[in-house]
């Protein structure tokens, strides 16, 4: 009963994560073009894109996140790999192992090798709308012998990944876990727009990459490690006296 549940529920959120996508495949609304052309200002800066006209925001949202990235995979090594017994440790390196296999399979293996690699998507800044030559493709869909890497946005899903701060803090802390979810949402999609600012994005793009995230981050916490057992083990070992 319990798997049949959790078996429904993935099939809402995926039902409902391709509705979102979906309006961006009606060509009258032109959805990605509006919200590009909003950050597409030739007259600005030689580039046309409206970051390039604000250095700090580049280098705080644009040039700073491999450092992020490299950041996140140095202090997740040094927690899961180094090992003191005490049972609040466990705890807490349990947890980071969790959000760096998140980060490893979302980021590093779902949305940069698997799609934005091999997706084909074009650019904003290589599409005929805004001084290229390819076509516009719609969110999703394979263009074949393209050498576009745009869907989905492999900056953002450094952001989205604290995402999981939701499925880490929700059992015992639903205030943190809301607090978490806003984090990873408001930061995924700033660095999300900083893309989207200097032509290399789509909106669409980055809602895409938002929702690999979480959806990576429930697979792992849910069938790949089945973190509730995990953490009740953990906590059965806490109430066992000394």
């Amino acid at each position: 009963m319990h798997n049949k549940k959790m078996l429904w529920r993935l099939l809402f959120w995926v039902g409902f994560a391709i509705l979102t996508i979906l309006p961006f495949w009606v060509p009258e609304w032109r959805l990605d073009f509006h919200t590009s052309n909003f950050f597409y200002q030739p007259s600005c800066s030689p580039q046309a894109w409206v970051l390039d006209c604000h250095p700090f925001y580049r280098a705080l949202f644009y040039s700073s996140i491999p450092y992020v990235s490299a950041l996140i995979l140095l202090v997740g090594v040094i927690v899961v790999f180094w090992r003191p017994q005490t049972l609040a440790y466990k705890r807490m390196r349990l947890r980071m192992a969790y959000f760096v296999i998140v980060f490893i399979l979302g980021s590093g293996l779902v949305v940069n090798a698997l799609f934005k690699d091999h997706w084909g998507r074009p650019r904003p800044v290589q599409t005929q709308d805004f001084g290229g030559t390819a076509t516009y493709v719609p969110p999703g869909k394979l263009a074949i012998n393209s050498e576009g890497r745009s869907f989905p946005s492999g900056h953002s899903s450094v952001g989205f990944a604290f995402l999981a701060l939701w499925f880490i803090w929700r059992r015992e802390c639903p205030d943190w876990a809301g607090w978490g979810l806003g984090f990873g949402l408001l930061f995924g999609y700033a660095i999300g727009l900083a893309r989207m600012s200097v032509g290399a994005h789509y909106l669409s793009d980055v809602l895409g990459s938002a929702w690999m995230m979480a959806g990576v981050a429930w697979l792992v916490y849910y069938p790949l490690m089945n973190m509730p057992r995990r953490e009740k083990a953990l906590e059965e070992v806490v109430k066992k006296p000394l």
